[in-house]
Parts: C-alpha cells; structure tokens; sequence
C-alpha cells in the first residue's frame, strides 16, 4: 500500500523492481489459488494464460453479455483446455471477506448466487481515464464517457484537446501514441495560429446498437475527419450494413458484423464541410 501511494500508477516491470528493491521476493509466491476473473475481453484470456503459467486455476470467468466479448471460440478453449467455466449473462453484484476475499456474489440468470474465491482479477468494464473532464466544465459523451471532440480534438472549450484512452476505454498503445501525436500537430498549429476557430460545431449522430462515435462533432470552417479519429464501436454483437450521411444523403455504406470495444473506422475524407449541416452514423441490422 505505501509503495502503490508513493509511486501511482507503473507498468508491473517497474513496480517489481520496486518490490526487489525493498527486499521484497516476487514471481516466486502466488498471491491467489482460486480467482474469479471478471469480464471476456482479449486481456480475460491473455489473464487465464497468465495465471495457468504461475499454477493457478481461476473459479470461473463471468460476463454480463450474452456472449463473450473476444472471439469465439475462446470461450470454449477455456472450458475444455483449460478447465475454467465461462459463464454468461453473470452480473458480479459484489465481493465478499474481512481480511481477504472469500467469495463473490453473483446474479445469473436473475438468481443470486455465491462463488467461493479467493481473488477477483478485473479484466473487463473499462471505463476512459477521464476524471479530469468529468470534474470539469467540459461536455462529455454519454456512450463513451470521454469528452466530447471535433475533428480536430478540441474539446467543447477549444482550449482544451483530448486523444487516446481520455476519449474511449480500451485502447492499444500503438493507437494511443498516433492519437497523441495528431493532437500535439493540432495544440502547435492552435498555439501557433494556424488553426482556425469553429464558427458552428456539428454533432454527428449515432444510435443503438452503435455506443458512440468519434469525433462526436465537425468544426467548421475545419479539415475534414481524418482516419485515425473517425471511427464507431457497437454496444453488442451487430451485423448488418453500416451507413455515413451526410445533409440526409448517402455518401458510404459498408457490410459489417462487429463485436463490442472493436473499432470500425469510418472513411472521413468522404465528408466535405461545405453547406455541412447534419452527419450521421446508422447500423441497420440484417
């Protein structure tokens, strides 16, 4: 607990060199026997391989979906290879013991539950890392609980700029570096002049099963939405054909089947800023 204090958030490289430091023997002991791990995301699974490599062999694996949210047919390799249940439509409603975990209690199929364990491994529900904007006056999207951007990752106060996991959860680090760099070009070009203040800002609408879109409006005058930033994400298994309006009128269409937390990148040179007075992103299921 001190050392998490002392030094925040670090990768598990550096906190176990600190742990080394301070005399503490780490890989050697394993903190759990029996963990439940929460959620089916890639990192679930990549989290089940890593505690098969130290000889540990979680409960179960719960998700809230239907589904899980990976790829089939991981849920299956976990059950049959590795021993470990993966059960759906499970909602975790809390975790239960005094000094360590005991157990968790569970809602499956609208009957609670409880599951003995002795840790839970969180791997799933990720939220954006935005408790700044939240505790500010900045505007924030309900579907991916990050700000709200323009093409040009300004926020709603055009002083302010947001990219990467700040906008969405779940992320990789290779996108975030890109985002990051994109938004550094436009705070220098704003800093520097050189990028023109938004005279009108259009939201781009986007509906269920669609969770959100980024940017979530187009400043103009402006560029139009580049590739890495204009992109859409499904709140649960869709299929179906993926239209971009723009004024009412059709300007892409796409066949899609998506799964949550996986982008689906939208072709932003097609919109054009001039006369631009509506933008929308529709998913009509087949």
């Amino acid at each position: 607990m001190r050392l998490a204090s002392e030094y925040g958030r670090y990768g598990y490289r550096r906190i176990t060199a600190l742990l080394r430091r301070e005399g503490w023997h780490v890989n050697h002991i394993r903190p759990c026997r029996r963990p439940v791990i929460v959620g089916s995301e890639w990192v679930s699974f990549s989290a089940l391989l890593t505690l098969r490599r130290a000889g540990i062999k979680p409960v179960a694996m719960i998700e809230e979906a239907d589904r899980i949210t990976a790829p089939r047919p991981a849920d299956t390799i976990a059950r049959l290879a590795f021993g470990v249940p993966v059960l759906t439509r499970t909602r975790l409603l809390g975790i239960l013991g005094r000094e360590v975990v005991e157990a968790v209690e569970i809602e499956r199929d609208g009957r609670r539950e409880h599951l003995a364990c002795d840790a839970v491994v969180m791997t799933g529900g990720f939220v954006p890392e935005a408790a700044l904007p939240r505790a500010s006056y900045l505007e924030l999207d309900e579907g991916s609980g990050g700000p709200i951007i323009d093409q040009h990752w300004r926020c709603s106060d055009p002083v302010y700029f947001a990219a990467g996991n700040l906008l969405r959860s779940v992320e990789t680090s290779g996108v975030v570096g890109r985002e990051g760099e994109a938004a550094g070009r436009a705070m220098a070009a704003a800093l520097a002049g050189r990028l023109i203040a938004p005279a009108r800002r259009v939201p781009i609408k986007a509906s269920s099963p669609l969770r959100y879109v980024t940017p979530q409006v187009v400043a103009a005058p402006g560029d139009r939405p580049n590739g890495l930033l204009f992109r859409t994400c499904v709140d649960r298994l869709a299929r179906g054909i993926l239209w971009l309006l723009r004024n009412g009128e059709e300007i892409w269409h796409r066949k899609i089947s998506a799964l949550p937390e996986r982008h689906i990148r939208l072709p932003g040179g097609l919109v054009s800023l001039d006369d631009i007075e509506s933008v929308e992103v529709r998913l009509d299921p087949s």
